[in-house]
């Protein structure tokens, strides 16, 4: 990762540093509904990928995660120590530990515990359950 972030000069002459913008409008809002794991990893890697697109240090990325959250996110992040809201290693484990507790799960109980979405059509929801079931050996 910091060999993403690190920029190199060779020449000596006079250096043009462009500003690079957080493409906020790309990234969705986490509502910070729990036990949607597979939902709430999916947005930290989108909001990772979309964050990495503008070549800024990882740790200037948490302005830019908080203000991707919303309602109980919001709230959720606010209670943090300010040290876990700076970094941005200790504040991407937090948001794993609280909203992706399902990867903490044996994939049996995964697997028993799946729920259709609403919205989510059924063969993507078979898709997810095929997949909880190899990964129990079921």
């Amino acid at each position: 990762m910091d060999a993403l972030c690190a920029t190199t000069t060779s020449d000596s002459g006079p250096s043009l540093e462009l500003a690079s913008h957080i493409p906020l409008d790309r990234i969705k809002l986490f509502s910070g509904r729990r036990n949607k794991s597979d939902n709430s990893m999916q947005w930290l890697k989108t909001f990772a990928f979309e964050m990495r697109g503008t070549q800024t240090r990882p740790d200037e990325w948490c302005a830019a995660f908080e203000l991707g959250l919303r309602d109980g996110a919001i709230h959720w992040l606010r209670q943090l120590p300010k040290k876990t809201r700076r970094k941005w290693k200790p504040l991407s484990q937090a948001f794993i530990d609280y909203y992706c507790t399902q990867y903490k799960q044996s994939p049996a109980v995964r697997y028993y515990s799946a729920t259709r979405e609403r919205k989510e059509h059924i063969c993507d929801y078979l898709n997810h359950l095929n997949g909880y079931a190899r990964n129990a050996r079921l």
